[in-house]
């Protein structure tokens, strides 16, 4: 991947953390979140972050608010959707 395009990710990644803390946002909803390690990368830690599957994530779901008590159903949620 192009490192210019691999910035461009991360700076979106990180403009967007910082909206979610502004905006006190519940829900997140990422297609083509940038990832190393089949793990999404730059979303803050204290986060819930939902993905599924084995291979690249093509969808992720991420739930900033811990007071909402959420679990991924498996048996439907793949690389390319996830369900809460």
């Amino acid at each position: 991947m192009p490192p210019n395009i691999l910035q461009q990710w991360r700076s979106a990644t990180y403009n967007l953390m910082k909206m979610t803390e502004k905006q006190d946002l519940d829900l997140i909803f990422f297609q083509e979140p940038c990832e190393c390690k089949n793990r999404p990368v730059g979303i803050e830690k204290k986060y819930n972050i939902f993905t599924a599957g084995n291979g690249k994530h093509r969808a992720a779901i991420v739930i900033p608010n811990n007071k909402i008590d959420v679990m991924l159903i498996t048996q439907i949620s793949d690389e390319d959707t996830v369900f809460l």
